[in-house]
């Protein structure tokens, strides 16, 4: 029963165990690469899943978006772009929304870096297994790991010839197709050439133009020469290349203010659509539209010196991206052609010495280099129709400030918010530099107890160059300050009171004028690592381990953040953590669990309020939990996978969260503190944005307390074919989704249902499946936030409906 080992380790391996045959686990034969080093799983002190090459075919999970179906650690949350997501591991993520952002969660591919996750979305290519690792990761894998690590592993060639095809056809016209070729060339190089298709409608229909949207169009192909000199000597060489054509991601109205929609719809003429997102129906006439390109080439060459083995990681990467958001959402012009661009490349370089053999003392140590010309191009200008929709949103106030400052002399009719003033250019370049030294130790005190301690040393340096221009006197005026003027037209009645006109900065979107600058700046850091391991016996060991981790500093590559400086800090965590992984029953059951304290210092937040994003070091986070994972196999037939993340996490020290924008008609719902700000910021950079308030002691946002995932797969022999059920069942819990803690923007706690059924011939190498994913149609956000220059409004991005389909597999 071969097929029975492949079925079930793609069921068990979703909490980090496998099947090993038909009659009892064994989940000690997944060997992992978590530290560097081949081992077994069990063996691993370290919290990580393992999903292999099957859980991926039997979930249907195409790339890491739905990875979090099987690792309920991890969540990624989708953004405004196809390839604009948030990958969190225990709560700690990072938003992309700007370019000078790098992850919390590293994503390596083969061993080499993917530095923004942009870079990381597409479709997984020919995989062997993923690596979730969990927690701080900074010692081995360097910076902007504080999160973890996602290391996806793809299948080597082989001498053996072989191939194998997949076609998948599913509802919304989803046609997939993936296929692998590989075998030898001579008697010491061996190929393999992998590539995948995934087309599909879209999930949501834009009635101004009667076409879907949120689909999918992309395609990736991939080589490699496996080449083997000597039995010592092994290289690697890699070449990969995806594009990316995609029309992602509209965002309904979650909560559309009537006197929004009154003006849009009434006055203005627009088609304003209910606010029931999940009709799926969007009214916008700009553009959704991302194309990306992606390339690299890797070489890695392993050495066999007899007392170690000498690793060699050299690589190149390329990224190429433009975008044309239509950021308002409405079929009539408040911006006009929001395009991005974004380009950068990489070249990184990695040196590895590790102690080979049955040693009392293992060590390993290292070298990285890792150089990026990134530039970040992007213009937004104001469409036709935002002054109108503007003024008579505020009461006229955009006219009444306009002609003040019109009798003295400071700004001329029609000036404020014209069509096409705000944003002409938002260039940034930036050069990023750094270096790396690390080693490991694992002293073995006894058979049993193993000491080991890590450190890692880095140094970067960023230069960075801007070149942004905007246009617009009121994007320049300080509106706390402008009643203080000598004296006001008779018309107005004398003096204002001091904040009358601050309600307009909903519509302040670029600071004006935006002051240039050309910088640099280096960050030192250094990591550690100090962790226990106990085999208590042949099927229980425990760990306890301490870590830190690092994630870069850098400067704030956007003209529309207003209160943060150019640069912030570099963001640091430190983690404690204990463990245990046990075998039981004769291993029909096995148990990890993991406990876990982390704290985030200077964490980096970068927050949207519906005018720009607050990109700045805002305080401490603490992130306590445990994770909970099971396999049991109570007949050889039948098996049974459980993991469960329980996350607490706060705000110890927040001084600078957003209030909620003014405008909400249900502020009944909304708790007052929220809505009241402190006049003045502690360091705030832009004393005209000061709509800030303290969260420090506040449930942390974005962060479920309770995340879980169950499967059940049966399989039935049928004499020479092998069928299989498989039911899945995930649990999101209540989060909000807001940077503002605006209790309208709760996402409510989800339930989902998936299914699979199979049947597959092992000696003629075929297998059908039908599959269902989300059977309930489970309706909820996977993001909400305030609408661009539409106080008082929200829109969200609804989660994917139900999908079904059909997949058949050859392998030869």
């Amino acid at each position: 029963m071969n097929n029975l080992k492949k079925i079930v380790c793609g069921t068990a391996s979703v909490i980090a165990v496998a099947v090993a045959s038909s009659a009892a686990l064994a989940a000690d034969v997944i060997v992992v690469t978590a530290t560097k080093r081949a081992t077994t799983l069990q063996e691993t002190p370290v919290a990580v899943s393992v999903i292999g090459a099957d859980d991926l075919k039997d979930s249907q999970i195409r790339d890491v978006r739905d990875l979090q179906l099987l690792a309920p650690s991890l969540t990624v949350i989708q953004q405004q772009t196809s390839s604009n997501t948030v990958f969190a591991i225990r709560g700690i993520g990072t938003s992309g929304n700007n370019a000078g952002l790098e992850p919390s969660v590293g994503v390596f591919v083969d061993g080499v870096y993917r530095s923004r996750q942009g870079a990381a979305i597409n479709d997984f290519p020919t995989v062997e297994r993923i690596e979730v690792l969990r927690g701080p990761q900074s010692t081995l894998y360097g910076r902007n790991t504080p999160a973890g690590v996602i290391s996806i592993i793809t299948q080597k060639p082989e001498f053996e010839a072989g191939a194998d095809a997949e076609v998948t056809y599913g509802n919304f016209n989803n046609v997939i197709m993936k296929g692998s070729v590989t075998g030898p060339i001579s008697e010491n190089v061996a190929i393999r050439i992998s590539g995948n298709v995934n087309k599909r409608d879209g999930f949501i229909d834009n009635v101004a133009t009667g076409e879907d949207v949120n689909g999918r169009d992309r395609w990736a192909l991939r080589g490699q020469l496996l080449i083997e000199p000597s039995d010592s000597v092994s290289i690697r060489i890699i070449g990969d290349y995806s594009s990316l054509d995609e029309e992602c991601c509209a965002a309904p109205f979650f909560v559309n203010n009537p006197t929004n929609a009154f003006v849009l719809g009434t006055l203005l003429g627009a088609n304003i659509l209910p606010a029931t997102p999940f009709e799926r129906e969007v009214a916008f006439d700009g553009g959704l539209r991302t194309d990306q390109e992606i390339f690299g080439f890797s070489g890695e060459v392993n050495i066999d010196l007899g007392y170690a083995e000498l690793t060699s990681i050299t690589a190149y990467r390329d990224f190429d991206e433009t975008s044309d958001i239509d950021a308002d959402f409405v079929d009539i012009e408040l911006s006009r052609d929001n395009l991005n661009a974004d380009a950068y490349n990489t070249f990184t370089q990695e040196l590895r010495l590790a102690s080979t053999g049955d040693n009392r003392l293992d060590w390993m140590f290292g070298a990285f280099y890792f150089n990026q010309n990134l530039m970040h191009d992007r213009s937004s200008p104001f469409g036709a129709f935002l002054r109108p929709f503007a003024d008579i949103a505020s009461g006229g106030n955009i006219t009444n400030l306009e002609n003040i400052l019109i009798g003295f002399g400071a700004a001329t009719p029609g000036s404020f918010l014209a069509a096409g003033g705000g944003l002409q250019q938002e260039l940034f370049t930036q050069d990023d530099e750094s270096i790396a030294v690390f080693g490991t130790l694992d002293y073995h005190l006894t058979d049993n107890l193993t000491a080991t301690g890590g450190i890692r040393w880095e140094s970067e340096t960023k230069d960075v160059i801007s070149d942004v221009q905007v246009t617009g006197p009121f994007q320049a005026l300080d509106l706390t300050n402008v009643p203080q003027l000598p004296f006001l037209p008779p018309a107005f009645g004398g003096p204002l009171p001091v904040g009358a006109f601050a309600a307009l900065s909903p519509f302040q979107f670029f600071p004006n004028p935006f002051v240039n600058f050309s910088d640099s700046r280096t960050d030192d850091k250094t990591s550690y690592l100090g962790r226990l391991a106990y085999d208590v016996s042949d099927n229980l060991s425990v760990y306890g381990s301490y870590s830190t981790g690092f994630k870069s500093g850098g400067f704030n590559l956007s003209s529309g953040s207003s209160v943060s400086t150019a640069d912030f800090a570099p963001e640091t965590t430190r983690s404690f953590e204990i463990g245990a992984k046990s075998s039981l029953y004769d291993g029909r059951m096995t148990v990890n669990i993991a406990l876990f304290d982390q704290k985030v210092t200077d964490f980096q937040a970068n927050i949207f309020n519906g005018t720009s994003f607050d990109l700045t070091n805002a305080g401490e986070r603490k992130i306590k939990g445990f994770e909970f994972e099971t396999v049991i196999t109570p007949h050889e037939n039948f098996i049974l996978t459980g993991a469960v993340t329980y996350l607490d996490a706060d705000f110890t020290e927040f001084l600078r969260g957003s209030c909620v924008s003014s405008g909400f008609i249900d502020d009944t719902n909304i708790p007052p503190e929220l809505l009241t700000c402190s006049p003045t910021v502690s360091g705030a950079a832009n004393p005209a944005f000061t709509n800030t308030r303290d969260f420090s002691g506040q449930p942390d946002l974005g962060v479920p307390k309770v995340s879980a995932v169950t499967t059940a797969t049966w399989i039935v022999p049928m004499g020479t074919l092998e069928g299989y059920v498989r039911g899945e069942f995930q649990y999101g819990g209540k989060f909000n989704a807001g940077g503002d803690q605006n209790p309208l923007k709760l996402v409510s706690s989800q339930s989902m249902l998936n299914a699979s059924v199979g049947i597959s011939n092992p000696d003629q190498g075929w297998q059908l499946v039908g599959w269902i994913k989300n059977i309930t149609d489970e309706e909820f956000a996977q993001g909400i936030f305030d609408s661009v220059a539409q106080p008082g409004s929200l829109n969200g991005y609804p989660n994917d409906p139900r999908t079904y389909g059909a997949t058949v597999r050859l392998s030869f």
